[in-house]
């Protein structure tokens, strides 16, 4: 027989399959404009919070700046406005989320339930207080391991 290995001791896979170290984020760029690598809760909480803030101050100003004369409706204008600050919003926020799923060992894709009204919440509770995996996964190493 060649070279039959006995199921009792099975070969030991590696704890870790030589990840590299956790990098922190530099830039704007890397922080919101990224789908690489994994964001632990409270990152992703803090950077989900600016994108929240800085799009509620930009409506603000937009319905402010397009007001009508009568000042009881928004211009045409602060529509179309409005409309494109809610894509500009949306795509580091879908960014954020895909590498979340990323510090969960989940495919980005999942990122699409967020489109399905009431599992959006649901999905968006468990993006918040879910736990990363321990360790790294395939999308790289734990970002909690880098902060001790």
């Amino acid at each position: 027989m060649a070279n039959v290995q006995s199921p009792i001791n099975p070969p030991s896979a590696p704890e870790n399959f030589n990840a590299p170290a956790y990098v922190e984020d530099k830039s704007i760029a890397e922080m919101f404009l990224t789908t690489n690598g994994r964001l632990n809760r409270l990152r992703y909480f803090k950077r989900a919070l600016v994108i929240g803030v800085a799009s509620t101050i930009l409506a603000f100003a937009i319905v402010a700046a397009t007001m009508t004369p009568s000042g009881d409706d928004i211009s045409m204008l602060g529509y179309v406005l409005f409309a494109v600050m809610c894509l500009v919003t949306a795509v580091p926020h879908f960014m954020l989320m895909i590498r979340r799923l990323h510090d969960l060992d989940k495919d980005g894709l999942f990122v699409l339930l967020m489109l399905i009204p009431a599992v959006n919440s649901i999905f968006a509770l468990y993006l918040l207080f879910a736990p990363g995996t321990r360790g790294a996964n395939k999308y790289g190493a734990d970002p909690i391991e880098g902060l001790g």
